[in-house]
């Protein structure tokens, strides 16, 4: 399961990438990013897709041991 976390200091508009797995019992986080997410989807058994407005898409392939890497271009 992946959820978005809203992260706003100083009122600048984020979020981070939280993907739980049920199966091995882990909670991975990934780093802040940029606007506000209007969108996330799996696309692949390990790649998850997003979109933020105003204007960002990205994804992002899980890599195992709690790290999440960023694939935006």
């Amino acid at each position: 399961m992946a959820l978005v976390r809203w992260e706003t200091p100083g009122n600048q508009p984020g979020f981070r990438i939280v993907v739980i797995d049920g199966v091995a019992r882990t909670v991975e986080t990934s780093e802040r990013f940029l606007g506000c997410c209007e969108a996330l989807a799996w696309v692949g058994p390990d790649t998850l897709a997003w979109r933020a407005f105003p204007d960002q898409v990205g994804y992002y392939r899980i890599q195992g041991a709690g790290e999440i890497e960023n694939g935006a271009d």
